[in-house]
Protein backbone atom coordinates (compact mmCIF):
# COMPACT_ATOMS: atom_id res chain seq x y z
CA UNK A 1 0.00 0.00 0.00
CA UNK A 2 1.17 3.47 -0.42
CA UNK A 3 2.98 4.92 2.91
CA UNK A 4 -0.06 7.59 3.57
CA UNK A 5 -2.38 4.81 3.33
CA UNK A 6 -0.35 2.15 5.86
CA UNK A 7 -2.75 2.73 8.70
CA UNK A 8 -6.20 2.56 7.21
CA UNK A 9 -8.64 0.84 7.50
CA UNK A 10 -10.45 -0.79 4.83
CA UNK A 11 -13.56 1.65 4.44
CA UNK A 12 -10.64 4.58 4.56
CA UNK A 13 -8.09 2.41 2.07
CA UNK A 14 -11.28 2.01 -0.50
CA UNK A 15 -12.42 5.62 -0.53
CA UNK A 16 -8.59 6.24 -0.84
CA UNK A 17 -8.36 4.07 -3.65
CA UNK A 18 -11.90 5.65 -5.43
CA UNK A 19 -10.75 9.28 -4.68
CA UNK A 20 -7.54 8.32 -6.22
CA UNK A 21 -8.82 6.92 -9.26
CA UNK A 22 -11.49 9.46 -10.19
CA UNK A 23 -8.63 12.35 -9.57
CA UNK A 24 -6.39 10.43 -12.08
CA UNK A 25 -8.71 9.53 -14.75
CA UNK A 26 -10.14 13.18 -14.80
CA UNK A 27 -7.14 14.60 -14.98
CA UNK A 28 -6.55 13.08 -18.42
CA UNK A 29 -10.03 13.38 -19.50
CA UNK A 30 -9.46 17.38 -18.95
CA UNK A 31 -6.25 17.29 -21.18
CA UNK A 32 -8.56 15.13 -24.01
CA UNK A 33 -6.51 12.06 -23.49
CA UNK A 34 -8.26 9.50 -25.37
CA UNK A 35 -8.47 6.71 -22.45
CA UNK A 36 -9.79 2.95 -24.11
CA UNK A 37 -8.71 0.76 -21.11
CA UNK A 38 -8.16 1.25 -17.41
CA UNK A 39 -6.13 -1.74 -15.57
CA UNK A 40 -7.34 -1.69 -12.07
CA UNK A 41 -4.05 -3.10 -10.75
CA UNK A 42 -1.08 -4.81 -11.86
CA UNK A 43 -0.69 -8.55 -11.85
CA UNK A 44 -2.79 -8.69 -8.55
CA UNK A 45 -2.38 -12.67 -8.46
CA UNK A 46 -1.62 -12.30 -4.43
CA UNK A 47 -3.25 -8.81 -3.39
CA UNK A 48 -3.74 -5.29 -4.47
CA UNK A 49 -3.03 -2.09 -1.93
CA UNK A 50 -1.72 -4.29 0.72
CA UNK A 51 -4.97 -6.54 0.72
CA UNK A 52 -4.32 -10.08 0.01
CA UNK A 53 -6.18 -11.78 -2.66
CA UNK A 54 -7.66 -14.62 0.15
CA UNK A 55 -9.90 -11.95 1.82
CA UNK A 56 -12.94 -9.97 1.30
CA UNK A 57 -10.74 -6.61 1.04
CA UNK A 58 -8.99 -7.64 -1.74
CA UNK A 59 -12.50 -7.45 -3.62
CA UNK A 60 -13.59 -4.59 -1.82
CA UNK A 61 -10.94 -2.46 -3.22
CA UNK A 62 -11.64 -4.01 -7.19
CA UNK A 63 -15.02 -2.64 -6.88
CA UNK A 64 -14.43 0.75 -5.68
CA UNK A 65 -11.86 0.70 -8.74
CA UNK A 66 -13.99 -0.47 -11.12
CA UNK A 67 -16.98 2.14 -9.60
CA UNK A 68 -15.06 5.32 -10.16
CA UNK A 69 -13.90 4.38 -13.97
CA UNK A 70 -17.48 3.89 -14.51
CA UNK A 71 -18.36 7.27 -13.05
CA UNK A 72 -15.48 9.02 -15.35
CA UNK A 73 -14.99 6.98 -18.76
CA UNK A 74 -18.20 4.80 -18.77
CA UNK A 75 -17.22 4.07 -22.26
CA UNK A 76 -13.57 2.78 -21.25
CA UNK A 77 -13.33 -0.70 -20.51
CA UNK A 78 -11.86 -2.24 -17.28
CA UNK A 79 -9.10 -4.63 -17.06
CA UNK A 80 -8.33 -7.29 -13.96
CA UNK A 81 -4.77 -8.42 -15.00
CA UNK A 82 -2.76 -11.71 -13.65
CA UNK A 83 0.47 -13.09 -14.77
CA UNK A 84 1.14 -17.01 -14.28
CA UNK A 85 -1.21 -18.38 -16.52
CA UNK A 86 1.31 -21.87 -16.57
CA UNK A 87 -0.29 -22.44 -12.52
CA UNK A 88 -3.68 -22.98 -14.54
CA UNK A 89 -5.33 -20.71 -11.72
CA UNK A 90 -7.82 -18.88 -14.05
CA UNK A 91 -10.94 -20.63 -13.07
CA UNK A 92 -10.21 -19.52 -9.30
CA UNK A 93 -10.05 -16.01 -10.14
CA UNK A 94 -12.70 -15.89 -12.71
CA UNK A 95 -15.12 -17.89 -9.91
CA UNK A 96 -14.09 -15.27 -7.21
CA UNK A 97 -14.52 -11.86 -9.58
CA UNK A 98 -18.15 -13.27 -10.26
CA UNK A 99 -19.13 -14.75 -7.08
CA UNK A 100 -18.19 -10.77 -5.87
CA UNK A 101 -19.61 -8.59 -8.36
CA UNK A 102 -16.42 -7.25 -9.71
CA UNK A 103 -17.82 -5.07 -12.39
CA UNK A 104 -15.02 -5.39 -15.28
CA UNK A 105 -14.74 -6.26 -19.34
CA UNK A 106 -11.80 -7.32 -20.07
CA UNK A 107 -9.26 -10.82 -17.85
CA UNK A 108 -5.64 -10.41 -18.97
CA UNK A 109 -2.97 -12.32 -18.50
CA UNK A 110 0.94 -11.25 -18.67
CA UNK A 111 2.83 -14.22 -20.55
CA UNK A 112 6.57 -13.91 -21.22
CA UNK A 113 7.49 -17.29 -22.87
CA UNK A 114 10.59 -18.43 -21.06
CA UNK A 115 8.53 -18.49 -17.82
CA UNK A 116 4.82 -18.90 -18.06
CA UNK A 117 4.33 -21.78 -19.96
CA UNK A 118 2.95 -22.92 -23.63
CA UNK A 119 0.94 -20.86 -26.08
CA UNK A 120 -1.20 -23.97 -25.94
CA UNK A 121 -2.04 -23.93 -22.31
CA UNK A 122 -2.77 -19.98 -22.98
CA UNK A 123 -5.03 -20.57 -25.27
CA UNK A 124 -6.82 -22.90 -22.87
CA UNK A 125 -6.67 -20.54 -19.85
CA UNK A 126 -8.21 -17.50 -21.67
CA UNK A 127 -11.06 -20.10 -23.43
CA UNK A 128 -12.13 -20.78 -19.94
CA UNK A 129 -12.92 -16.76 -19.58
CA UNK A 130 -14.38 -16.49 -22.82
CA UNK A 131 -16.18 -19.77 -22.63
CA UNK A 132 -17.62 -19.43 -19.17
CA UNK A 133 -17.90 -15.80 -18.63
CA UNK A 134 -17.71 -13.81 -21.66
CA UNK A 135 -15.03 -11.48 -21.11
CA UNK A 136 -12.74 -10.11 -23.59
CA UNK A 137 -9.08 -11.47 -23.26
CA UNK A 138 -5.73 -10.13 -23.86
CA UNK A 139 -1.97 -10.33 -23.00
CA UNK A 140 -1.30 -7.40 -20.88
CA UNK A 141 2.46 -7.96 -20.71
CA UNK A 142 5.11 -9.46 -22.93
CA UNK A 143 8.77 -9.41 -24.30
CA UNK A 144 11.39 -11.22 -26.25
CA UNK A 145 15.31 -10.72 -26.07
CA UNK A 146 16.97 -9.57 -29.72
CA UNK A 147 20.38 -10.01 -28.08
CA UNK A 148 21.64 -11.65 -24.85
CA UNK A 149 24.00 -8.99 -24.41
CA UNK A 150 23.90 -6.61 -21.92
CA UNK A 151 24.18 -2.70 -23.26
CA UNK A 152 23.72 -0.54 -19.73
CA UNK A 153 26.40 -2.41 -17.21
CA UNK A 154 23.45 -3.37 -15.59
CA UNK A 155 22.74 -7.19 -15.52
CA UNK A 156 19.50 -8.80 -17.82
CA UNK A 157 16.64 -10.35 -16.33
CA UNK A 158 17.11 -13.50 -18.37
CA UNK A 159 17.72 -14.67 -21.87
CA UNK A 160 20.54 -17.26 -21.91
CA UNK A 161 20.51 -20.17 -23.86
CA UNK A 162 18.00 -22.02 -21.20
CA UNK A 163 15.47 -19.15 -21.90
CA UNK A 164 15.77 -19.87 -25.81
CA UNK A 165 14.78 -23.67 -25.09
CA UNK A 166 11.80 -23.14 -22.98
CA UNK A 167 10.49 -20.75 -25.49
CA UNK A 168 11.55 -21.77 -28.91
CA UNK A 169 12.31 -18.80 -30.52
CA UNK A 170 15.62 -18.02 -31.47
CA UNK A 171 17.17 -15.13 -28.78
CA UNK A 172 17.87 -12.29 -31.86
CA UNK A 173 16.17 -9.54 -33.81
CA UNK A 174 13.69 -11.89 -35.56
CA UNK A 175 13.22 -13.88 -32.71
CA UNK A 176 11.59 -10.74 -30.68
CA UNK A 177 9.68 -10.04 -34.05
CA UNK A 178 8.33 -13.65 -34.50
CA UNK A 179 7.18 -14.36 -30.64
CA UNK A 180 5.21 -11.00 -31.03
CA UNK A 181 3.49 -11.95 -34.11
CA UNK A 182 2.71 -15.94 -32.88
CA UNK A 183 0.74 -14.13 -29.97
CA UNK A 184 -0.94 -11.74 -32.28
CA UNK A 185 -2.26 -14.60 -34.32
CA UNK A 186 -3.13 -16.88 -31.61
CA UNK A 187 -5.40 -13.57 -30.09
CA UNK A 188 -7.14 -13.57 -33.06
CA UNK A 189 -7.28 -17.32 -34.32
CA UNK A 190 -7.05 -19.68 -31.45
CA UNK A 191 -9.34 -17.77 -28.67
CA UNK A 192 -13.13 -18.48 -28.75
CA UNK A 193 -16.29 -16.57 -29.81
CA UNK A 194 -13.86 -13.26 -31.05
CA UNK A 195 -13.06 -12.52 -27.48
CA UNK A 196 -8.67 -12.24 -28.05
CA UNK A 197 -8.49 -8.56 -28.21
CA UNK A 198 -4.45 -7.80 -28.50
CA UNK A 199 -1.02 -7.94 -27.01
CA UNK A 200 1.01 -5.31 -25.40
CA UNK A 201 4.40 -5.30 -25.62
CA UNK A 202 6.58 -4.20 -22.42
CA UNK A 203 9.05 -2.23 -22.18
CA UNK A 204 10.01 -1.65 -26.18
CA UNK A 205 11.13 1.69 -25.69
CA UNK A 206 13.26 1.05 -22.65
CA UNK A 207 16.79 1.75 -24.25
CA UNK A 208 20.01 2.12 -23.11
CA UNK A 209 20.11 5.11 -20.75
CA UNK A 210 24.09 5.75 -19.69
CA UNK A 211 27.97 5.82 -20.87
CA UNK A 212 30.73 3.61 -20.90
CA UNK A 213 30.72 2.12 -17.50
CA UNK A 214 28.14 0.89 -14.46
CA UNK A 215 29.13 3.78 -12.24
CA UNK A 216 28.77 6.81 -14.54
CA UNK A 217 25.76 5.02 -15.81
CA UNK A 218 24.81 4.69 -11.85
CA UNK A 219 24.66 8.90 -11.45
CA UNK A 220 22.70 9.26 -14.29
CA UNK A 221 19.98 6.48 -13.21
CA UNK A 222 20.21 8.18 -9.33
CA UNK A 223 19.80 11.63 -10.62
CA UNK A 224 17.38 11.55 -13.52
CA UNK A 225 15.21 8.16 -12.81
CA UNK A 226 16.44 6.78 -16.12
CA UNK A 227 16.54 2.77 -14.84
CA UNK A 228 14.56 0.39 -13.20
CA UNK A 229 14.32 1.91 -10.35
CA UNK A 230 16.91 4.32 -7.82
CA UNK A 231 17.92 2.92 -4.28
CA UNK A 232 15.36 5.30 -3.01
CA UNK A 233 13.04 2.92 -3.88
CA UNK A 234 14.46 0.61 -1.09
CA UNK A 235 12.33 1.74 1.76
CA UNK A 236 9.07 1.12 -0.76
CA UNK A 237 9.98 -2.36 -1.77
CA UNK A 238 13.00 -3.42 0.15
CA UNK A 239 13.44 -6.70 -1.27
CA UNK A 240 13.01 -6.14 -4.90
CA UNK A 241 14.06 -2.26 -5.76
CA UNK A 242 15.69 -2.28 -2.65
CA UNK A 243 18.09 -4.49 -3.86
CA UNK A 244 18.18 -4.51 -7.41
CA UNK A 245 17.95 -0.78 -8.04
CA UNK A 246 20.15 0.38 -11.07
CA UNK A 247 19.64 0.42 -15.01
CA UNK A 248 16.95 -1.48 -17.00
CA UNK A 249 17.16 -5.11 -16.68
CA UNK A 250 15.33 -5.51 -19.83
CA UNK A 251 16.79 -3.09 -22.44
CA UNK A 252 17.68 -6.42 -24.57
CA UNK A 253 14.44 -6.82 -25.09
CA UNK A 254 13.75 -3.16 -26.43
CA UNK A 255 12.93 -2.22 -30.23
CA UNK A 256 16.50 -0.04 -30.12
CA UNK A 257 20.07 -1.21 -30.26
CA UNK A 258 22.42 0.00 -27.72
CA UNK A 259 22.70 3.80 -29.75
CA UNK A 260 18.70 4.26 -30.17
CA UNK A 261 18.80 2.80 -33.24
CA UNK A 262 15.04 0.75 -34.21
CA UNK A 263 15.71 -2.31 -35.21
CA UNK A 264 14.22 -4.52 -37.75
CA UNK A 265 11.86 -6.05 -34.99
CA UNK A 266 10.02 -2.90 -35.08
CA UNK A 267 8.22 -3.31 -38.41
CA UNK A 268 6.38 -6.25 -37.25
CA UNK A 269 3.52 -4.18 -35.51
CA UNK A 270 2.74 -2.97 -39.21
CA UNK A 271 2.90 -6.24 -40.66
CA UNK A 272 0.86 -7.72 -38.10
CA UNK A 273 -1.91 -4.85 -38.14
CA UNK A 274 -1.35 -4.39 -41.97
CA UNK A 275 -0.18 -7.50 -43.72
CA UNK A 276 -1.70 -10.77 -44.72
CA UNK A 277 -0.84 -14.03 -42.78
CA UNK A 278 1.79 -14.58 -45.46
CA UNK A 279 3.57 -11.17 -45.46
CA UNK A 280 7.23 -11.34 -44.46
CA UNK A 281 7.16 -11.10 -40.45
CA UNK A 282 10.33 -8.96 -41.17
CA UNK A 283 11.24 -6.63 -44.46
CA UNK A 284 15.46 -6.66 -45.28
CA UNK A 285 17.90 -9.08 -44.76
CA UNK A 286 19.00 -11.37 -42.05
CA UNK A 287 21.43 -13.84 -41.35
CA UNK A 288 22.67 -17.11 -39.43
CA UNK A 289 25.22 -18.15 -38.37
CA UNK A 290 25.57 -22.26 -37.25
CA UNK A 291 21.98 -21.15 -37.50
CA UNK A 292 21.76 -18.83 -34.51
CA UNK A 293 20.73 -14.99 -36.11
CA UNK A 294 23.21 -12.37 -36.15
CA UNK A 295 23.55 -8.76 -36.98
CA UNK A 296 24.49 -7.87 -40.10
CA UNK A 297 24.92 -4.17 -41.79
CA UNK A 298 25.43 -3.12 -45.02
CA UNK A 299 28.45 -1.82 -46.23
CA UNK A 300 27.58 -1.62 -50.10
CA UNK A 301 27.83 2.38 -50.19
CA UNK A 302 26.42 4.15 -53.18
CA UNK A 303 26.55 0.87 -55.23
CA UNK A 304 24.38 0.37 -57.40
CA UNK A 305 24.41 -2.89 -58.77
CA UNK A 306 24.06 -4.62 -55.80
CA UNK A 307 21.36 -4.86 -52.75
CA UNK A 308 24.13 -5.39 -50.40
CA UNK A 309 27.51 -6.41 -48.81
CA UNK A 310 28.42 -7.60 -45.98
CA UNK A 311 31.76 -8.12 -44.24
CA UNK A 312 31.53 -10.83 -41.21
CA UNK A 313 34.05 -13.03 -39.27
CA UNK A 314 33.39 -16.55 -39.42
CA UNK A 315 35.67 -19.51 -38.45
CA UNK A 316 36.43 -22.43 -40.94
CA UNK A 317 33.37 -25.01 -40.70
CA UNK A 318 31.05 -22.38 -39.68
CA UNK A 319 27.82 -22.36 -41.32
CA UNK A 320 26.17 -19.24 -42.88
CA UNK A 321 22.54 -18.71 -44.25
CA UNK A 322 20.95 -15.50 -45.28
CA UNK A 323 16.80 -14.61 -45.60
CA UNK A 324 15.56 -11.70 -47.05
CA UNK A 325 12.30 -11.11 -46.00
CA UNK A 326 11.76 -14.57 -45.20
CA UNK A 327 12.69 -16.05 -48.42
CA UNK A 328 16.15 -18.41 -47.93
CA UNK A 329 19.12 -17.05 -49.98
CA UNK A 330 21.35 -19.30 -52.72
CA UNK A 331 25.18 -18.86 -52.27
CA UNK A 332 26.60 -18.80 -56.00
CA UNK A 333 30.01 -19.84 -57.66
CA UNK A 334 31.13 -19.53 -61.14
CA UNK A 335 32.14 -22.65 -62.94
CA UNK A 336 35.18 -21.55 -64.94
CA UNK A 337 34.97 -24.72 -67.29
CA UNK A 338 31.17 -24.30 -68.46
CA UNK A 339 31.66 -20.58 -67.82
CA UNK A 340 28.27 -20.08 -66.26
CA UNK A 341 27.35 -19.12 -62.91
CA UNK A 342 25.95 -21.65 -60.25
CA UNK A 343 23.73 -22.07 -57.44
CA UNK A 344 25.22 -24.02 -54.64
CA UNK A 345 22.88 -24.28 -51.58
CA UNK A 346 21.29 -22.05 -49.33
CA UNK A 347 24.04 -22.97 -46.76
CA UNK A 348 27.44 -21.57 -47.08
CA UNK A 349 30.58 -23.08 -44.88
CA UNK A 350 33.79 -21.64 -44.42
CA UNK A 351 36.68 -23.25 -45.36
CA UNK A 352 39.36 -20.52 -43.95
CA UNK A 353 39.06 -18.20 -40.82
CA UNK A 354 38.75 -14.35 -40.96
CA UNK A 355 36.83 -11.90 -42.59
CA UNK A 356 34.50 -12.95 -45.36
CA UNK A 357 32.75 -10.60 -47.44
CA UNK A 358 29.48 -11.27 -48.76
CA UNK A 359 27.83 -9.78 -52.08
CA UNK A 360 23.90 -9.80 -52.38
CA UNK A 361 23.24 -8.61 -56.35
CA UNK A 362 20.40 -7.34 -57.87
CA UNK A 363 19.45 -10.93 -59.02
CA UNK A 364 18.85 -11.62 -55.44
CA UNK A 365 22.29 -14.16 -55.78
CA UNK A 366 24.96 -14.15 -52.72
CA UNK A 367 28.85 -14.68 -53.59
CA UNK A 368 31.29 -14.80 -50.80
CA UNK A 369 34.81 -13.98 -50.82
CA UNK A 370 37.14 -15.87 -48.61
CA UNK A 371 40.15 -14.35 -46.77
CA UNK A 372 42.94 -14.25 -49.07
CA UNK A 373 45.71 -15.97 -48.00
CA UNK A 374 49.23 -13.81 -47.39
CA UNK A 375 51.23 -15.23 -50.02
CA UNK A 376 50.73 -14.00 -53.48
CA UNK A 377 48.40 -15.81 -56.21
CA UNK A 378 48.96 -16.55 -59.83
CA UNK A 379 45.91 -15.98 -62.25
CA UNK A 380 45.47 -17.78 -65.12
CA UNK A 381 42.89 -17.33 -67.87
CA UNK A 382 41.44 -19.48 -70.17
CA UNK A 383 41.60 -17.63 -73.46
CA UNK A 384 43.01 -14.00 -75.12
CA UNK A 385 40.22 -12.44 -75.04
CA UNK A 386 38.42 -13.45 -71.99
CA UNK A 387 38.79 -11.80 -68.50
CA UNK A 388 37.95 -14.00 -66.33
CA UNK A 389 40.33 -15.63 -63.69
CA UNK A 390 40.83 -19.51 -63.09
CA UNK A 391 41.12 -20.53 -59.49
CA UNK A 392 43.94 -18.53 -57.77
CA UNK A 393 47.57 -20.93 -57.64
CA UNK A 394 48.54 -20.15 -54.36
CA UNK A 395 52.60 -19.19 -54.73
CA UNK A 396 53.91 -20.02 -51.78
CA UNK A 397 57.38 -18.51 -49.92
CA UNK A 398 60.57 -20.10 -51.48
CA UNK A 399 63.05 -21.77 -49.60
CA UNK A 400 66.01 -20.57 -51.78
CA UNK A 401 67.55 -17.53 -50.64
CA UNK A 402 67.69 -15.93 -54.22
CA UNK A 403 63.68 -15.80 -54.02
CA UNK A 404 60.54 -14.30 -52.55
CA UNK A 405 57.69 -16.90 -53.99
CA UNK A 406 58.20 -19.29 -56.63
CA UNK A 407 55.67 -21.89 -58.28
CA UNK A 408 57.00 -24.74 -60.22
CA UNK A 409 56.09 -26.73 -62.79
CA UNK A 410 52.95 -24.36 -64.62
CA UNK A 411 51.44 -25.84 -67.55
CA UNK A 412 50.34 -22.77 -69.58
CA UNK A 413 49.00 -23.17 -73.30
CA UNK A 414 49.45 -20.22 -75.61
CA UNK A 415 47.34 -18.00 -76.15
CA UNK A 416 46.31 -17.93 -72.27
CA UNK A 417 46.60 -14.90 -69.96
CA UNK A 418 48.45 -14.63 -66.33
CA UNK A 419 48.82 -12.80 -63.59
CA UNK A 420 50.71 -12.19 -60.83
CA UNK A 421 49.40 -9.88 -57.64
CA UNK A 422 49.83 -10.02 -53.69
CA UNK A 423 46.60 -10.08 -51.56
CA UNK A 424 45.35 -6.93 -51.37
CA UNK A 425 46.76 -5.82 -55.34
CA UNK A 426 48.48 -3.07 -54.47
CA UNK A 427 51.20 -4.52 -56.71
CA UNK A 428 51.18 -6.65 -59.98
CA UNK A 429 53.67 -7.71 -62.59
CA UNK A 430 53.12 -7.38 -66.15
CA UNK A 431 55.16 -8.46 -69.35
CA UNK A 432 56.82 -5.25 -69.75
CA UNK A 433 56.33 -3.22 -66.03
CA UNK A 434 55.09 -3.90 -62.56
CA UNK A 435 52.62 -1.34 -61.03
CA UNK A 436 53.09 -0.76 -57.24
CA UNK A 437 50.52 1.29 -55.65
CA UNK A 438 49.63 2.91 -58.79
CA UNK A 439 53.11 3.61 -59.53
CA UNK A 440 54.31 2.34 -62.93
CA UNK A 441 57.99 0.48 -62.96
CA UNK A 442 59.92 -0.78 -65.89
CA UNK A 443 60.77 -3.96 -65.35
CA UNK A 444 61.06 -6.64 -68.13
CA UNK A 445 60.32 -10.26 -67.40
CA UNK A 446 63.65 -12.02 -66.86
CA UNK A 447 64.74 -15.77 -67.01
CA UNK A 448 65.05 -18.47 -70.15
CA UNK A 449 61.77 -17.47 -71.32
CA UNK A 450 61.58 -14.24 -71.64
CA UNK A 451 60.71 -14.13 -75.73
CA UNK A 452 57.64 -16.53 -74.98
CA UNK A 453 55.58 -13.83 -73.20
CA UNK A 454 54.38 -10.40 -74.25
CA UNK A 455 51.86 -7.64 -73.12
CA UNK A 456 48.19 -8.60 -73.50
CA UNK A 457 47.40 -4.99 -74.35
CA UNK A 458 43.98 -5.44 -72.10
CA UNK A 459 43.81 -2.54 -69.63
CA UNK A 460 44.62 -5.02 -67.05
CA UNK A 461 48.69 -6.10 -65.77
CA UNK A 462 48.09 -9.52 -67.67
CA UNK A 463 50.98 -11.29 -69.64
CA UNK A 464 50.35 -13.09 -72.70
CA UNK A 465 51.40 -16.99 -73.63
CA UNK A 466 52.84 -16.81 -76.92
CA UNK A 467 54.76 -20.32 -76.46
CA UNK A 468 52.61 -22.77 -74.42
CA UNK A 469 54.74 -25.37 -72.01
CA UNK A 470 55.64 -25.60 -68.95
CA UNK A 471 57.23 -23.46 -66.88
CA UNK A 472 58.70 -22.21 -63.12
CA UNK A 473 57.41 -18.91 -61.68
CA UNK A 474 59.66 -16.74 -59.34
CA UNK A 475 59.56 -13.52 -57.89
CA UNK A 476 62.77 -12.64 -56.84
CA UNK A 477 64.11 -10.80 -53.74
CA UNK A 478 64.07 -7.37 -55.97
CA UNK A 479 60.69 -8.17 -56.87
CA UNK A 480 61.46 -9.20 -60.33
CA UNK A 481 59.13 -11.22 -62.27
CA UNK A 482 61.77 -14.38 -63.74
CA UNK A 483 60.08 -17.16 -65.98
CA UNK A 484 62.38 -20.22 -66.65
CA UNK A 485 60.96 -22.77 -69.39
CA UNK A 486 61.37 -26.57 -68.37
CA UNK A 487 60.46 -28.04 -71.74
Amino acid sequence: APKAWANMNIDQKADALYSYTVDSLNQLKNNNINVGMVAIGNEINTGLAGELRSSANYFILLKKASQAVREVLPEAKIAVHYTNPEKNRTSQYCANLNNNNVDYDVFAYSYYPHYHGTQDNLVNQFNVVANTYDKEVMIMETSYGNTTSDTDFHGNSYFTSSSQALSGYPISVEGQALMYRDLCDLMVNRVNNNKGIGVCYWEGAWITAGGSSWSANSQKWQKYGSGWASSYAGEYDPDDAGKWYGGSAVDNQAFFDKNGKALKSIQVFGGVLNGSGEAPIIEGVTAYKNGKAIEVEDSKGSSTDLKGKYVLTLSEGDKLSFKDTGEDLYFYHYDYDKQVDVKDTTVFTATKNGEHTVWYNLKGELWVDEPKESVLDLYITGTMTTWTFKDGYKMVVSSSSDYKYEYLGVTLGSGWKIKVANTDWTYEWSYSKYSANGTTKNQGISGSAKDNFSNANDNHDNILVNVGGNYNIFIDNNDNLIINNIN
